[in-house]
């Protein structure tokens, strides 16, 4: 149960190292940079300044027994008036332990803090990690995987001592947009006079991407960040906020969410049992969702709507809307309100209504800047957003999307607004994303199928975070034919990856002769049992193909080729059986965009694939738990196979590493009801297995 909770409500940290220095000329980085690491939503731990007291990153031991002894009988009673048809008392038990548990962060109506709170550790010298690692300060370091890769490139460039030169900011997540921008940019002083930088990098996560790029809007022209990872930025907030805001009805997908939280953890016996109980706990996921929608619009939304990050998470799309909303049905005081307004007023009307222009200062003082933006799931509220089930993919690149699951119609003519040179094809293989209208067209990366938060377990991605960060050999969309625009997701959990020989991923060719499979398994061969095609035919050289290792590619000749139109998307229906105890027959459907020997001869980048050397350019699997190990998969055992030495140089860093980050936080944004449901739930099992 700690474990789940910690999914939901615990901080998260990331970061990035580097240093400045001079090499000599032998093959080493000349010059390299301190990262900065922007945290996801809720990373940093708060303090209470008069107490002494955490108020944020809970003792979950202590909110269980809290919730279980305070509101055991209340919860029960609760459940049983719900089923005789009376929703209300289980409805304010949860809201009520919502607000007890979640009082100790509570803000004002005006956005200020209703305690006196504040972060820690904070400052540069304070938050660089060597500091950290001497003090005895682990628990502050997050998204240790990533922080891993960091620490091992630099290690492999050259730098010494790495750890002295590796910074995590911590901020007072609830505050607005505008404030962070400028605290942002003192901190990054800090750490160019302790370095003796002129510049830094910056590594920004989720909420943190949202903070570096409005950094970047406000301060960007004054040219102190040399390199800027935007990865699965909320720049443009996110619908997961706009919508319980709204008060549209949120139709969470639960086994999605299970989903989402196992292949954070790379686990999958631990959850279950908490859907299964509070589904017959209500009468099924339906139900369920009553229950969030009720308290999300009687508790949740009066909580929330006092922090100016909550507020600055509200899509500008539907930001007046809300805005009127909130005031015309009691939940927001305009006038005991007016100082929290005005500020997310600054960020929407200025900030984020001229995002694109602001970030185009920035690439002109010289930061180089890159977006990285996940598709192809449903969004959380059940809204049918594009999205990596956290943020949509609109608010987090700026793109044109179709609606979830749909396409855009054959007439479609590109936004272009950003882009519009003929020569460039920024429209996705499945036709439902424009990049024509991104922030940056040309510096934007569409990963399809990868969940929020998990770039890290996804070869793609952290290749290409380390290589953006670290290399030098990525400028923009098609300066580096390994990291095309438009990609799939390769997280051993998506089990198979497949493009044509010569085209990249997601395009078609008659340049092409064969498909190439790579099987994403760290630990299982597969067999390919059949390949279908729809919307042509497709001839492969043999229907069957036995015995892909784990982590390896193989190519099958194919003796036809596509002739369909650009405009009608093409697809590969592959079934394969993984070769585990289980020997698990699955499916996996492949979307491609054809072009003609005509539209290929404008488009030349989209046959950079025929310079890559199959089996030395496919994902390389992330083998973060080795084959042979069958140690089961506790709380504790995870926790102890966590302790980690970065501190660079010859220290080999753990590659068994908790699997907590930003991506398990993002739920507890919009909600929360879940989160109190399933923690009073957690307890009251927990109390009768102990008194079975």
């Amino acid at each position: 149960m700690k474990r789940f909770l910690a999914v939901l409500l615990s901080l998260i940290l990331a970061a990035g190292s580097l240093f400045v220095a001079a090499f000599a000329a032998d093959g080493k980085k000349e010059k390299v940079y301190p990262v900065i690491l922007l945290q996801g939503y809720s990373g940093p731990q708060l303090f209470n300044q008069d107490t002494g007291e955490k108020a944020w990153g809970l003792d979950f031991d202590k909110v269980k027994e809290h919730v279980l002894n305070d509101y055991g009988k209340e919860l029960a009673n609760g459940a049983k008036e719900y089923a005789k048809g009376n929703p209300d008392p289980l409805v304010d038990t949860l809201g009520t332990i919502l607000l007890d548990v979640m009082d100790p962060i509570a803000c004002n109506a005006d956005g200020s803090s209703k305690y006196n709170l504040d972060t820690f550790p904070k400052g540069a010298e304070a938050t660089r990690l060597s500091t950290l690692i001497a003090n005895g300060q682990e628990e502050y370091i997050g998204e240790k995987p990533i922080m891993t890769g960091f620490v091992e490139k630099l290690t492999q460039q050259g730098v010494e001592n790495a750890a002295d030169y590796i910074f995590i900011y911590t901020n007072d997540w609830r505050k607005g947009q505008a404030q962070y921008a400028k605290d942002i940019d003192a901190y990054i002083d800090e750490v160019r006079a302790l370095t003796c930088s002129d510049k830094v990098d910056i590594y920004g996560l989720s909420f943190g991407g949202q903070c570096g790029a409005s950094y970047l809007y406000y301060y960007g022209e004054k040219a102190k960040v040399h390199k800027a990872c935007l990865n699965v930025p909320a720049i443009g907030g996110t619908n997961m906020v706009g919508d319980p805001l709204l008060g549209n009805d949120i139709t969470l997908d639960f086994p999605t969410i299970l989903q989402f939280v196992e292949i954070g953890f790379r686990s999958e016996n631990e959850w279950e049992w908490i859907l299964e109980f509070l589904s017959s706990l209500t009468g099924g996921y339906q139900n369920l969702n009553k229950i969030v929608n009720l308290v999300a619009q009687k508790y949740i939304v009066d909580y929330i709507d006092k922090f100016g990050s909550i507020w600055d998470f509200i899509p500008l799309n539907v930001y007046d809307e809300v805005k009127a909303r909130l005031i015309r049905d009691g939940y927001v005081d305009p006038v005991a309100a007016a100082p929290l307004i005005a500020a997310s007023d600054e960020f929407h009307y200025n900030a984020l209504a001229n995002m694109r222009e602001g970030l185009k200062r920035a690439q002109k003082a010289g930061t180089q800047i890159a977006i990285m933006s996940n598709t192809g799931i449903n969004g959380v509220t059940g809204t049918y957003k594009n999205s990596d089930y956290i943020i949509d993919v609109h608010t987090s690149s700026g793109s044109a999307c179709a609606p979830f699951g749909e396409q855009f119609p054959e007439d479609y003519a590109p936004v272009g607004t950003q882009c519009g040179n003929k020569k460039h094809w920024h429209i996705s293989p499945d036709r439902d994303i424009d990049a024509t209208c991104s922030y940056l067209p040309e510096n934007t990366w569409f990963i399809k199928g990868q969940f929020h938060g998990q770039s890290n377990w996804d070869s793609y991605s952290r290749e290409f975070i380390l290589e953006f960060m670290f290399g030098d050999s990525i400028k923009d969309i098609y300066s580096n034919p390994k990291y095309p625009q438009f990609e799939l997701a390769q997280n051993p959990a998506d089990g198979l990856y497949m493009r044509f020989d010569n085209t990249n991923s997601g395009f078609h060719t008659s340049e092409d002769t064969a498909l190439v499979f790579t099987n994403l398994s760290e630990q299982y061969t597969i067999d390919i049992l059949d390949i279908s095609a729809k919307g042509f035919n497709l001839f492969p050289e043999y229907n069957s193909y036995s015995g892909i290792g784990a982590g390896s590619t193989k190519v099958i000749s194919m003796t036809d080729h596509c002739f369909a139109k650009s405009t009608q998307p093409i697809s590969i229906k592959v079934r394969y059986r993984l070769n585990s105890p289980q020997r698990l027959i699955k499916e996996k459907t492949f979307t491609f965009t054809h072009l003609s020997d005509d539209e290929i001869k404008d488009y030349p980048f989209i046959n950079d694939a025929a310079k890559l050397i199959i089996g030395e350019n496919e994902p390389a699997p992330v083998t973060e738990t080795a084959p042979a190990d069958t140690t089961e998969n506790t709380p504790e055992n995870i926790e102890e196979r966590a302790e980690v030495r970065l501190s660079g140089g010859e220290n080999k860093v753990s590659s068994k590493i908790p699997k907590t980050g930003s991506a398990k936080r993002g739920i507890a944004l919009s909600s929360f009801a879940v989160i109190t449901a399933v923690a009073a739930a957690g307890v009251i099992i927990k109390k009768k297995k102990e008194e079975a």
